[in-house]
């Protein structure tokens, strides 16, 4: 819950907190990665993983497709 809300703040300036979006792409893909390493322990069931790793991707694609470029402050 504090990251989400960290992350709902960044979204407002995303040009001064780009350091946050690039911490929530991290977590995301930790998420996936993890995810899928308990599912082929056979910790978790396909049917727990699936969820998981489809919202960790589609958050993670939302983030990277919507971070601010960097312009050149010359």
């Amino acid at each position: 819950a504090v990251l989400g809300i960290a992350y709902l703040y960044a979204a407002q300036n995303p040009i001064r907190h780009r350091v946050i979006l690039w911490l929530a792409s991290l977590e995301q893909i930790v998420a996936l990665f993890s995810t899928t390493f308990h599912w082929a322990r056979g910790d978790l069931s396909a049917g727990e993983s699936i969820i998981t790793i489809a919202a960790a991707v589609i958050f993670l694609v939302l983030l990277m497709t919507n971070l601010p470029r960097q312009t050149d402050a010359i």
